[in-house]
């Protein structure tokens, strides 16, 4: 596990560690297209359901905050579709 990176979307917070890796979000939707990722929804560490969404673009290597959800969400499969960030099977809350 070396060199692996954990980013949490609630606290911007970047953990790193050789043998255990501890992230405070959990059970969220991400979608990757070329250079761009979005982690979207998932439970914080107190269990709370998260309806924000973050961009990463591994180019330039910063994190952008993207306007929340509509509803907060868990457990999501995500993808890219025509230009679109779009969920399939979620839990909403």
């Amino acid at each position: 596990l070396a060199g692996i990176n954990c980013k949490s979307v609630t606290t911007r917070t970047v953990y790193s560690s050789s043998l255990i890796i501890e992230c405070l979000v959990v059970l969220f939707a991400s979608g990757s297209f070329d250079e761009i990722a979005i982690v979207a929804g998932g439970c914080d560490k107190n269990g709370q359901v998260l309806k924000s969404a973050e961009l990463y673009n591994s180019e330039t290597g910063h994190w952008e905050t993207l306007a929340d959800m509509n509803l907060a969400r868990r457990l999501s499969s995500s993808f890219f579709l025509d230009g679109f960030y779009r969920f399939v099977l979620s839990l909403f809350y």
